[in-house]
């Protein structure tokens, strides 16, 4: 990985709850951090074939420099649209990179901001 790969800028969320009009919990996205660099990737070959196996064909791969903080109970945010984490692999420490795998969720919109 060259840092030059960390061409798409994402925006990490937090769920946070919020009030709708009526007073009623509802449950609501907000940034955590500043935007960060990253690499976006879609799923091929051998990791695409996986992911439909199990119904995530909508995956992407997005690869970070390394960060405290990043959990499965974030989210994503790139190009306007919501992804939600469901892996976070540290597995090689000495290369100071993370991976995140998401899947897709809805179009954010300005929401949580």
């Amino acid at each position: 990985m060259n840092a030059g790969d960390l061409k798409h800028r994402i925006q990490f969320q937090e769920p946070v709850q919020g009030t709708d009009g009526e007073g009623y919990n509802v449950p609501e996205w907000k940034d955590c951090g500043p935007p960060v660099w990253a690499a976006a990737r879609d799923l091929y070959g051998k990791e695409f074939y996986e992911a439909a196996a199990v119904q995530m064909e909508n995956t992407v791969k997005f690869i970070i420099r390394g960060m405290d903080g990043i959990s499965t109970a974030l989210r994503i945010v790139f190009q306007g649209r919501a992804y939600d984490i469901f892996a976070v692999d540290r597995f090689d420490y000495a290369s100071g990179y993370i991976t995140i795998r998401a899947r897709t969720g809805g179009l954010s919109s300005g929401e949580g901001r």
